[in-house]
């Protein structure tokens, strides 16, 4: 029961973003097909790279939560099934850092812990 929850919990915050999500699943097939201007590769890279080294990435959260209980207060729940994506926001990495009009997941921490701001590892593109 825990999971579905997690999942409606998902969907419900990925509706207001439905243009966000489509983006990056757009960008990820464009960029698996050299669509894409080398600035806008170059930055879906580097923001693969910041995102697989943060502390809150579902495979690093999996083996060290510390961070992610410093922030949420309770241990990490890595979702098998899921795989690899943002501990904060839960979204694919791999499509959150294609979608170049969103900023870090650490975003969505953010607007609902307004006293405990976190600095984002990355920003809208352009």
């Amino acid at each position: 029961m825990n999971r579905l929850k997690t999942y409606i919990d998902l969907v419900k915050r990925g509706l207001p973003n439905i243009d966000k999500i489509m983006e990056g699943w757009v960008n990820d097939i464009k960029l698996d097909n050299n669509l894409l201007s080398q600035d806008e590769v170059d930055e879906i890279l580097r923001r693969r790279l910041i995102c697989h080294s943060c502390p809150l990435f579902s495979l690093n959260s999996k083996n060290d939560d510390t961070e992610y209980k410093k922030l949420f207060k309770e241990a990490f729940e890595f979702d098998e099934l899921r795989g690899e994506y943002c501990g904060s926001c839960g979204c694919p990495s791999s499509k959150r850092t294609s979608s170049l009009s969103s900023e870090c997941g650490l975003s969505y921490y953010n607007e609902n812990h307004p006293d405990n701001k976190q600095p984002l590892k990355w920003e809208k593109f352009k």
